[in-house]
């Protein structure tokens, strides 16, 4: 009994004296091991760990704003989406791998596009301005096709109406008229040329050329007149607008163009090369419209405008 005893009590002592001897009340205490994260915000807000700045991917982020909490989970560069705007704080939490981790963002908030309802009437009245503007720009490009005006003394182009270049302005304005006035055989430049403008109701404006021969108006005129002493007068009929080159002929040239239409008419053949003796040698009648005519372009005397005209109506009835 008394060994029994002993042997108990050296084990117990034994038992008291190991230093590995762990309490069974130990082993239901708990263990927790969390790493770190944080939040990159740039260029991107990503959620990385804080140990080698790796990005976390499938974590669940809490977004809070204004009253407003959603969640989102990580991709796996760490980013994520970002629905909300304004003041934002995104956080990590009750996770079991990352301590609570949060930071706060600001994004711009988007402004709403106001979806503009324009009224059929409205695109109607637009299509309609449009097709109109069309036809008035097609109009006004058809005063700038170059053509070629005849003076009825004959061949000879006495007035051409050329482009003026296309102007914006032209579209809403009035007709513009520049032009040059300029003497037909030698080409030099006749100033103080009397240039008498009729509208359509009968209404006469005056202007005149200046000392190299250009002249300018503007408005809804529908002839022009040019008239300069010692020189045939020229007229024009004005429709929209452009630069007319004027050339007045004076009038011992229109006497002997008269001459040249006189012998056209007989010789057609020998009419450029017969002088007014030549001719009256040729026995062209009349020969008493012959010499007046000569008389006309060499005698030294006023010509009169509407005599030269009158011989020109009686051969056109011959």
């Amino acid at each position: 009994m008394i060994l029994f005893i002993v042997a108990i009590t050296v084990f117990w002592q034994q038992s008291d004296n190991n230093p590995d001897a762990i309490p069974e009340k130990s082993m239901d205490l708990p263990v927790t091991i969390r790493g770190t994260c944080f939040f990159r915000l740039d260029p991107k807000p990503a959620l990385m760990d804080k140990f080698d700045s790796a990005p976390i991917s499938g974590k669940e982020i809490t977004l809070v704003s204004s009253g407003k909490k959603i969640k989102v989970k990580t991709r796996k560069d760490g980013t994520f989406l970002i629905e909300l705007r304004g003041n934002i704080s995104a956080s990590l939490e009750d996770d079991l791998v990352y301590e609570k981790c949060s930071v706060k963002l600001y994004i711009k908030p988007v402004t709403a596009r106001k979806k503009w309802k324009v009224p059929w009437r409205t695109v109607l009245l637009l299509v309609v301005s449009l097709i109109l503007l069309i036809a008035v720009i097609l109009r006004r490009f058809r005063m700038y096709r170059r053509k070629v005006i005849k003076d009825v003394s004959g061949d000879n182009e006495l007035i051409r109406l050329e482009s003026s270049g296309f102007s914006v302005r032209d579209l809403f304005g009035q007709p513009r008229w520049r032009g040059n006035i300029t003497n037909y055989r030698s080409l030099n430049a006749l100033s103080n040329v009397i240039i008498k403008l009729t509208d359509s109701n009968g209404s006469e404006t005056t202007i005149s050329s200046d000392s190299q021969g250009n002249f300018a108006f503007s408005g809804h005129y529908r002839k022009a007149v040019f008239q300069l002493e010692g020189f045939k007068t020229a007229t024009h009929a004005l429709k929209n607008g452009g630069f007319l080159k004027v050339q007045l002929m004076s009038l011992r040239e229109y006497a002997l163009d008269l001459l040249m239409q006189l012998i056209k008419k007989h010789l057609p053949e020998k009419a450029p090369f017969l002088t007014p003796r030549e001719a009256l040698k040729a026995a062209i009648p009349p020969p008493e419209v012959i010499n007046r005519i000569e008389e006309l372009a060499y005698r030294d005397e006023i010509i009169d405008e509407n005599e030269i005209i009158k011989i020109w109506e009686n051969i056109i009835k011959e």
